[in-house]
């Protein structure tokens, strides 16, 4: 068993052992009926938006949204006071480990982070956190579990079939890595498409090949592999050299716009996990004795940020993932995509929406519409109008029950560097 699982079951008990109590959370929503009033919904990721709105919540369901004078409850509902408050779907983290790893999974849902997404699991540990939410020993986000496969090319169609049919079983997604080999791979996305998982790809295969391939969704900014000048031998640390090659890239090149159009048409979601780029990129320039590496590096983030933008406007889903391990980290992804050119209301979709999308839970999460599980964030201020109101969060509903975040887990505030 290698280190970080080991960690990470003794966080586990550590926890569990800590919440062998009564849970502490609101008593609000423990009831079959919430209804939340005087709530102001957004469009896009709303039905029926607007301000003065009520939203009826069933057995962890919406069953209702309209206009708050005409809402008719059950006498025996629970009430929730929006107080005018916007109110968003529950935030989706695409590109998270928290499962395998955190000893507090409570401390996401204190940032309104309701679904998690961890594409290269632990598996041990992140089924038992899975577990102990879903019955309820501990408070925290869905958690979406990854299988991430190393296939080897000697491995025969029949070999791969096997992995991905013992896969099913229990889990939400399969991951594959650049080294998996193109036959290999292919067989493993039809065997996993024919069962239901997505299929996501992670770290720096070439886009083309990944599209070829009909990969649900690409991981991190790696993605230009053979379309920027190879990396000379030159003394400067890896990553920033990296980050570099982004800034020789032009992404109003007609090879890199017709990707992003069999991109956008594709429907495969690009999570480029910004934030975790931007902290690796501060540690290794304070690291870094190369004022021009530096200088470099920064131009490289740059030109990234510009690219991510130009392909939001052709019409490429972004989603939102952090791939670090603080839950404010989220706020601070939204508030980057935005600084890059995306709207508020882009961003917004990247963790809701277009994150449900990702995970092929559109059906059930990322919206406030009927027949959608209740995961909902009311906040102090509009994200609307300022993106990072999204880290204002006064209250969170998972599954139809209240949380007090202040009662989950202190607020620790990120910041952009």
């Amino acid at each position: 068993m290698d280190l970080t699982r080991i960690r990470g079951l003794a966080f586990l008990a550590l926890v569990l052992a800590l919440c062998a109590g009564p849970l502490e959370q609101e008593v609000a929503g423990q009831s079959a009926y919430l209804v939340v009033r005087h709530a102001t919904l957004l469009p896009e990721i709303s039905e029926a938006p607007g301000a003065d709105r009520a939203i009826i919540i069933h057995g962890g369901v919406i069953t209702w949204i309209g206009a708050d004078p005409d809402v008719e409850a059950p006498p025996t509902a629970v009430e929730l006071d929006a107080g005018g408050r916007v109110v968003i779907p529950g935030l989706i983290d695409l590109h998270q480990h928290a499962a395998s790893v955190s000893p507090s999974p409570a401390a996401w849902l204190a940032h309104g982070v309701t679904s998690i997404r961890d594409p290269g699991a632990a598996l041990d540990v992140a089924r038992q956190t899975q577990r102990s939410i879903d019955g309820g020993l501990l408070e925290g986000p869905r958690v979406f579990i990854g299988l991430e496969l190393a296939l080897a090319a000697g491995q025969t169609r029949g070999a791969v079939r096997r992995l991905i049919a013992d896969a099913a079983i229990d889990v939400d997604l399969l991951q594959l890595d650049r080294a998996t080999p193109p036959a290999q791979a292919q067989v493993a996305i039809l065997e996993a498409h024919a069962r239901g998982l997505p299929v996501t790809w992670h770290l720096g295969l070439p886009l083309a090949r990944a599209l070829d391939l009909e990969v649900d969704g690409v991981e991190h900014l790696d993605i230009f592999r053979g379309l920027a000048p190879p990396l000379e031998p030159a003394s400067a640390e890896s990553l920033l050299r990296g980050f570099r090659r982004w800034a020789e890239l032009d992404p109003s090149s007609d090879g890199i716009q017709d990707l992003f159009r069999r991109l956008a048409a594709s429907r495969t979601v690009w999570t480029p996990t910004l934030v975790q780029a931007h902290r690796i990129a501060g540690d290794e320039l304070a690291r870094s004795r190369s004022l021009g590496d530096r200088a470099a590096a920064m131009r490289g983030l740059d030109a990234a940020c510009r690219t991510i933008a130009l392909a939001a406007g052709l019409g490429v889903l972004i989603g939102a993932g952090t791939s670090t391990d603080r839950p404010a980290d989220l706020h601070e992804e939204l508030a980057l995509l935005v600084r890059c050119g995306l709207t508020a209301t882009e961003a917004l979709r990247s963790a809701t929406t277009t994150a449900a999308a990702a995970l092929g839970r559109q059906s059930m999460l990322g919206a406030i519409v009927p027949g959608h599980l209740a995961d909902l964030v009311l906040l102090d201020a509009d994200p609307s109008d300022d993106i990072r109101a999204t880290a204002r969060v006064w209250r969170v509903v998972k599954d139809g029950r209240v949380h007090d975040p202040t009662r989950l887990a202190p607020a620790e505030p990120g910041t952009i560097r």
